[in-house]
């Protein structure tokens, strides 16, 4: 659903609201060139030509004459490299260029890439307006948020409100938000009602620095705009002191998410430890300085199974170097309690934590005598936890560019009958979301046509009210296939048997039994549970639906260099899948089920090296993919199978 609201509305619509903030430029130049707002509208004027510049694949001018600084920009995005002394705004900043890697379903066109590189300008460049002081460069001494990062914000929210932009603006945000979450920043809302409340109506109001500098104080003495998600290259201090991140503004400001916070609290210099412990520490500061995806599971969904997985790793002395051997199980307990003390309404706040709320569920004990005993094993916890760190995989390989990081046959056979996993809770969950996410989508704004290239050279003319209207119906009926599910579920657990129906259900899975034909027509529920937009033609089910060969990786956590320390961009992969055999020992009856489960995997790249999809399906063909996590021994039968052939 994302590439298809990336391809045919998000990208037209960044498009113009871009291209409409540029019109007020001049007149705004031309009011300002000798004033205290001098500087923020050729910084503003900079900003915009770069994003309409990696939309548009060429570059594109300015109104005050930035245009080196534009090229400059452009050139170190090409080179994807961290650059640790770049003047952005006036003053030097480590910009990590790596980010702008494309990656994910990004690559699949020229028109997403662009976007991709767009959408990461505009939703990671921020600016500084507030707060303070912090060091985010080698070549720089700790400073303070520069108020003429402050009176840039405010040159682009007028450009945007002069241009007519700002429901385009709004309309884009909540298709976000609908998906993801809110913003880890100051938005252009909150920075319109902090101009209001200072009765501020347009720049020509800005008159002098003082304006500027009261403005400033507002937000110091306020909450909004507060980040909560470290994601960008802020040195610690040396002493005692943490770092204090800035209050920062934002035009697409990536989102928050409780797994990249989490990461973020367990890592160097979040630690404090003013205890015994054989490692040594500065200023009482742990020098952890890589997560772990066990980090996730313990603290974000509840798993207590990885308890002793954990123990292992803290008391190891010799783990990986930065990451084991180290103290942090404070903090890890604490990130862990205020998780678990949230309200219920933030589960159902967006899809993403609705698929969250989901693996959690997953993290219940299944050692009730009412379980199979093969649930009932550590086994099987593990297999389930595998199962949870596989789909949070899945679930930030397609939030990648909006989730803020925190800086880690030929023969047709009929179906059989099957087992469904006794989690009725969990399956719940998932009919919650699914159906929440109905409502949440529905309430998204499209309306108007859109032309595509189709078939033969012909256009093809997009209803996006029909879009919507279609997007709203698969979550529903996705919910309903899901209540299904449960219900068998909950009779597994009872020891009743299916119904007819039922079984013919399951034995409907792929293919429907009345239909069997000799050729693969993926005409049952499963396939139909991935989603089809409007843009795919023929062999869906082979090229993007449930056939699909689908290994994924994304980098989830950046570990900057420091002494001793290189440095290293922690990943999280999906690889092939795993045949599960289960067995289910049920009164009387007893038999054996077989089935494909994920794989997971994690590990780190040095530098600011990030990997591709791409490059991680050329690794799972050559075999040179690293070695599966350890927590997958209990129940991964040893070995290494090669298929001898995988698709592209």
């Amino acid at each position: 659903m994302l590439i298809e609201l990336e391809e045919m509305h998000l990208n037209a619509l960044v498009d113009f609201m871009l291209s409409s903030m540029v019109a007020p430029m001049s007149s705004i130049w031309a009011q300002h060139r000798q004033g205290v707002l001098k500087d923020s509208v050729m910084d503003a004027d900079y900003f915009l030509a770069v994003a309409r510049s990696l939309l548009s694949g060429k570059m594109e001018n300015t109104v005050t004459g930035q245009d080196d600084r534009v090229a400059k920009t452009l050139a170190a995005i090409k080179l994807e490299q961290l650059v640790d002394c770049f003047d952005l705004f006036g003053a030097p900043r480590a910009v990590d260029f790596s980010q702008f890697k494309v990656r994910g379903h990004y690559e699949s066109s020229e028109s997403l890439r662009r976007y991709f590189q767009c959408l990461m300008w505009l939703g990671r460049t921020d600016l500084r307006v507030a707060g303070g002081p912090y060091k985010d460069a080698a070549c720089a001494g700790p400073h303070d948020a520069v108020p003429r990062e402050l009176g840039t914000a405010i040159v682009l929210y007028f450009a945007m409100k002069q241009s007519g932009q700002m429901e385009a603006w709004q309309e884009f945000d909540q298709i976000i938000q609908t998906f993801v979450g809110w913003t880890d920043s100051l938005t252009f809302l909150q920075l319109g009602d902090l101009l209001a409340a200072a009765n501020i109506q347009s720049t020509a109001d800005v008159t002098s620095l003082d304006v500027i500098q009261q403005l400033r104080s507002r937000l110091e003495q306020g909450q909004v705009g507060m980040q909560q998600i470290r994601s960008d290259y802020y040195y610690s201090p040396f002493g005692a002191a943490q770092v204090k991140l800035p209050v920062s503004f934002t035009v697409a400001g990536q989102k928050f998410v409780p797994d990249s916070w989490a990461l973020a609290k367990v890592v160097f210099d979040e630690i404090l430890w003013d205890g015994e412990w054989p490692a040594p520490m500065l200023f009482n500061k742990v020098n952890r300085r890589i997560p772990t995806a066990l980090d996730v599971a313990f603290s974000v969904f509840g798993n207590n199974q990885v308890v002793p997985d954990l123990v292992e790793r803290i008391l190891a002395t010799d783990g990986r170097a930065f990451r084991d051997g180290l103290p942090y199980q404070h903090n890890l307990a604490a990130v862990r309690r205020v998780i678990d003390s949230q309200n219920p309404a933030l589960w159902n706040s967006s899809i993403y934590m609705h698929w969250l709320a989901c693996l959690r569920e997953l993290s219940a004990p299944a050692t009730d005598a009412q379980f199979p005993e093969a649930l009932r094993t550590r086994a099987w916890a593990m297999k389930d936890l595998n199962t949870q760190l596989a789909s949070w995989t899945q679930l930030r390989h397609d939030t990648l560019l909006y989730a803020k990081q925190s800086y880690t046959s030929p023969f047709l056979c009929s179906y059989p009958a099957g087992f469904v996993e006794p989690r009725p809770a969990f399956w719940q969950r998932v009919a919650v979301m699914a159906r929440s996410a109905a409502s949440l989508v529905a309430r998204n704004r499209m309306v108007g046509t859109v032309s595509l290239p189709g078939s033969y050279g012909m256009s093809q003319l997009i209803n996006l009210a029909e879009v919507h209207e279609k997007q709203v119906g698969f979550f529903n009926r996705f919910a309903t296939a899901v209540d299904r599910l449960q219900a068998m579920a909950a009779k597994e657990l009872l020891q009743q048997p299916f119904t007819t129906d039922e079984v013919d259900f399951l034995k409907n899975m792929m293919e429907r039994m009345d239909a069997y034909g000799g050729i693969k027509q993926y005409n049952g529920w499963y396939p139909s549970l991935f989603y089809r937009n409007c843009m795919e033609g023929n062999n869906f089910a082979e090229n993007q639906g449930s056939d699909k060969w689908d290994p994924l990786v994304a980098d989830v956590h950046t570990d900057t260099a420091a002494i001793g320390d290189p440095g290293c961009v922690l990943h999280e992969a999906v690889g092939n899948i795993h045949m599960l055999f289960l067995a289910v020992d049920c009164g009387a009856d007893r038999m054996m089920y077989a089935g494909p489960v994920l794989s997971h995997y994690e590990f780190e790249l040095p530098g600011t090296t990030r990997k591709t999809d791409t490059e991680w399906k050329a690794d799972l063909r050559s075999g040179t993919q690293p070695a599966l996590p350890p927590w997958t021994r209990s129940y991964l039968v040893p070995g290494k199978y090669v298929p001898p052939f995988l698709p592209n």
